[in-house]
């Protein structure tokens, strides 16, 4: 169940899972800020709160998947029962909005979301599986629009995204053969991952999640079953 703290109010805490539950004292007690206006997906993936705007809260919560389903047996129902999608507040998590749009969540598992330092409006999502130019989106309008930004990425799940401060717009996706790097000057997404281990058997680190920390220029990477490793971040 992912959480996170209030910038502003550290011992304020928001956690999601088929609602947003908001806490003002450290988790002694909740109430539900989100009030079934999230959907009935329970399969919440990523809460996240604009450093620039704290009353600007995302969250992005995976579609339902019906596991009776079995393509080629003559079942006609689609696997995707819906449910999920990317939603917004901008009043601190009184009232949401669907910004889902034209992102593909019933082409692909969505697996991540993070927003710009800098800007409450520019927000990534990434998307796990493997269908092809469907691992990473943005938008800029807040969610009005999204731009498909996976060209030139390996067609393998996107676990996770960090946005890091800069006028550039720099960030940062953790895949199943490591780490990825873009920003506005560049254009394209490069590989960023020397230093990084392979698995045990050989195989490329699988990264599962990622934090920038700010102060001291650093990323820091979560894998599957290699531990968690730290990089200064792209100059």
């Amino acid at each position: 169940m992912p959480y996170i703290l209030g910038p502003a109010a550290p011992a304020s805490i928001y956690a999601c899972y088929g609602d947003v539950w908001f806490s003002r004292n450290g988790g002694a007690s909740w109430r539900n800020a989100s009030k079934g206006t999230l959907g009935p997906s329970r399969e919440c993936r990523q809460i996240a709160i604009s450093p620039a705007d704290p009353k600007t809260i995302y969250v992005v919560k995976e579609a339902e998947i019906d596991l009776r389903h079995r393509p080629g047996e003559g079942d006609a129902r689609p696997p995707f029962l819906g449910g999920g999608g990317v939603f917004r507040s901008t009043d601190g998590g009184v009232t949401w909005h669907s910004i889902t749009n034209n992102l593909p969540l019933g082409e692909a598992a969505v697996s991540n979301l993070s927003v710009s330092p800098t800007d409450a409006r520019r927000v990534w999502v990434t998307f796990q599986g493997y269908k092809t130019d469907a691992k990473v989106f943005m938008t800029t309008d807040g969610g009005s629009t999204w731009i498909n930004i996976s060209s030139e990425l390996p067609n393998i799940p996107a676990h996770c995204v960090a946005a890091a401060p800069g006028p550039a717009n720099p960030v940062y996706v953790g895949m199943d053969d490591g780490v990825y790097y873009r920003d506005d000057t560049l254009g394209r997404w490069v590989s960023f991952k020397d230093g990084l281990p392979d698995q045990s058997n050989g195989r490329p680190i699988s990264v599962t999640s990622l934090l920038i920390q700010e102060a001291q220029h650093r990323l820091v990477a979560s894998t599957f079953a290699v531990g968690v490793w730290m990089s200064d971040l792209h100059r």
